[in-house]
């Protein structure tokens, strides 16, 4: 006796849903293994750990440097997700909203083309999973790992909410519209990713009229809807522009100057779009027995998921699914655009072979509907039976051979987030108050896995972040005498290293006559000369032999080239002289100290013989002296 149809497909749906939860749990594994792997992932935890002031000076800078709004509240978001990153369930929470995206993209798509057919959502969710690789140079969700998910998870939600209400009541849709232009302002990706799903909604409509749309030009259309999204898209396409023309870009990231050269310009859209999928990524080597187990089991999940679903696929006819891949295709290129159209990012691709990048990544989620799309139109005819299990294998053997991959690539991010659990155990297994005579970057990072910017001092970071552990309560640690309530509120610190931005609790009494205030970065001077006080008295510093000094020198429209003199103990020692040419990005020195200043506090003076002066043209009105900016300072050991 069959089973009643229904009660089937019940057993059916939970089978492939289980099936699909697997799949889910095992990419899972691979995603959330690595953690701030990127320069920007550590320039973001560190204005997280330096606190809110420090985040919005960071997202004021970078909006003003890119011409972008939407760094207002993309920098918050990154710093917060940076600074969580550390904790294993944040990253799972993470790593499950960004396929929270997918999720909801499947769900969306098959509203849009079979009226929601949980079998549709669940095979255009099995396509991403089976192709999504794992790569991590500046991708999320390992690097950024908020950025690409939240705002696209507003936009899909809201859409998906929408799709299909005829009546909602105007606060509602107001506040939803108000949502949803804060999602689109974050960047000009979820401006395009939104504006895609508004034309293929109303392209639907067009195509699919209803009693309750109306005619416009001729094109049956959701009046209402339509109105509303077109002036979503004014308003926010406004504020956008407005702020660019009030602040011009000056990153060559999201300059659009190579739009002319249409084969470069569309090459590089094709290589991203491709860059998001397994086939680009590959890797097969150095691979154990038991991942190839694991990979047979993805595979096998995946043959026998796939193979039930194409059985059973409610698919759309022949004209709507080509014209579905058309539609498809042009908007998996459409969001790759601002990068295609980018002479940097042509180069990175075509010449550096560098073709993914963080935002060009969502072009990827047009996948699972092209191969909905593209079964549709092979499982037609009397041939269905014998192509569904070909069709189920391929996919297999791709979901299969790509967990092989991002295995690898898995335990190479495994590998290089060690410096931040060295890092930790160095802070919080280091006794009070202690001192460090070391240097830090060998210690903790000694192979440069953690990638730093080139104007940040490791010593300076690497000290900062354990300070920041020990401060913040992150240390847990049984306390033998009762009376030592907060065993770490004591720095550890480097009598020899002085970092001098502010928030590290060392530094201040280094500082001698003609500094300006101390900021984040570091200290500018601003009289004609400056004074740094080196208290030698700490045995520990017994055999040191020279003060190192890491600084940036104020070049601008009323100084274009500067002189510094060096001063120890009111004997000149040496000149320092600078110019555009060799002053950009700099600098280091080195000032030797006589043996007989050991054990006493030493003077060292620097005097300069330009300043900066505020009333010549096109400087800018901070009425500051400026010459030297100090961002750190140590004292070298005479090497034996």
């Amino acid at each position: 006796m069959s089973r009643p149809l229904w009660l089937a497909s019940l057993t059916g749906g939970y089978a492939i849903g289980a099936a699909l939860a697997l799949l889910l749990t095992i990419q899972l594994f691979h995603f959330t293994v690595g953690y701030r792997l990127t320069d920007d992932d550590a320039m973001f935890l560190q204005y997280a750990w330096r606190g809110w002031g420090q985040v919005w000076e960071a997202a004021r800078g970078f909006a003003y440097l890119t011409g972008r709004v939407g760094q207002f509240f993309m920098t918050p978001l990154n710093a917060f997700g940076a600074y969580w990153a550390e904790n294993w369930l944040a990253r799972v929470i993470m790593v499950l909203s960004y396929f929270g995206v997918m999720v909801l993209l499947a769900c969306y798509a098959s509203r849009l083309l079979a009226d929601g057919a949980w079998r549709v959502t669940a095979f255009i969710l099995l396509c991403m999973l089976s192709l999504h690789p794992l790569a991590y140079e500046h991708m999320p969700p390992n690097a950024y790992p908020l950025q690409n998910t939240v705002p696209f998870l507003l936009v899909l939600a809201i859409r998906l909410w929408l799709w299909n209400r005829n009546q909602v009541a105007v606060p509602l849709l107001v506040g939803l519209y108000a949502v949803q232009s804060i999602a689109m302002l974050f960047s000009e990706y979820v401006i395009l990713f939104a504006t895609a799903l508004m034309a293929v909604e109303h392209l639907n409509n067009a195509a699919s009229p209803q009693g309750t749309q109306r005619k416009v030009f001729g094109v049956s259309v959701r009046y209402s809807r339509l109105l509303a999204d077109v002036l979503l898209v004014v308003l926010v396409l406004a504020i956008y522009v407005l702020f660019q023309i009030a602040f011009p870009s000056q990153y060559e990231g999201n300059t659009i100057d190579a739009v002319p050269d249409a084969k470069r310009f569309l090459l590089t859209s094709v290589y991203h779009v491709l860059s998001g999928l397994a086939f680009y990524r590959l890797s097969l080597s150095d691979m154990t027995t038991e991942t190839w187990a694991v990979a047979s089991l993805v595979s096998v999940l995946t043959f026998a998921s796939a193979w039930y679903l194409l059985a059973r696929l409610p698919f759309i006819g022949r004209k709507k699914a080509l014209i579905t891949i058309l539609v498809t295709v042009f908007f998996m290129l459409y969001m790759a655009f601002p990068l295609a159209a980018t002479s940097r990012q042509q180069e990175l691709c075509l010449e550096l072979n560098s073709c993914g990048y963080l935002d060009s990544r969502t072009s990827f989620l047009g996948i699972g509907v092209l191969l909905y799309c593209i079964a549709g139109l092979l499982l037609t005819g009397p041939s269905k039976r014998t192509i569904a299990p070909i069709l189920a294998a391929l996919l297999a053997i791709m979901a299969g051979l790509n967990h092989v991959s991002n295995q690898r690539v898995a335990n190479d991010m495994f590998k290089r987030s060690m410096p931040w659990t060295v890092a930790r155990d160095l802070a919080c297994g280091t006794s009070p108050g202690a001192v460090i005579r070391s240097d830090l970057q060998t210690k903790i990072n000694p192979n440069g896995y953690v990638s730093l910017h080139p104007y940040v001092d490791p010593e300076v970071y690497w000290l900062e972040y354990m300070n920041h552990l020990r401060s913040s309560g992150q240390c847990e640690v049984a306390l033998t005498e009762p009376m030592l309530r907060n065993p770490f509120h004591l720095p550890i610190s480097d009598p020899g290293f002085v970092p001098v931005g502010d928030l590290r609790g060392v530094g201040a009494e280094t500082l001698g006559e003609g500094w300006s205030q101390v900021e984040s970065w570091g200290v500018w001077s601003d009289e004609a000369s400056s004074t740094l006080i080196l208290d030698l008295t700490d045995p520990a510093l017994a055999n040191v032999s020279a003060l190192e000094l890491s600084f940036n020198i104020y070049l601008g429209p009323s100084v274009s080239e500067q002189q510094v003199d060096v001063w120890v103990e009111d004997e000149w020692q040496q000149r320092w002289i600078f110019s555009e040419e060799n002053a950009r990005d700099c600098c280091r020195r080195h000032i030797q100290l006589s043996e007989q200043l050991g054990q006493q506090k030493v003077e060292v003076r620097l005097s300069y013989e330009h300043q900066r002066n505020f009333e010549h043209p096109n400087e800018s009105s901070d009425p500051r002296p400026l010459a030297l900016g100090l961002k750190s300072l140590e004292l070298v050991e005479q090497k034996e």
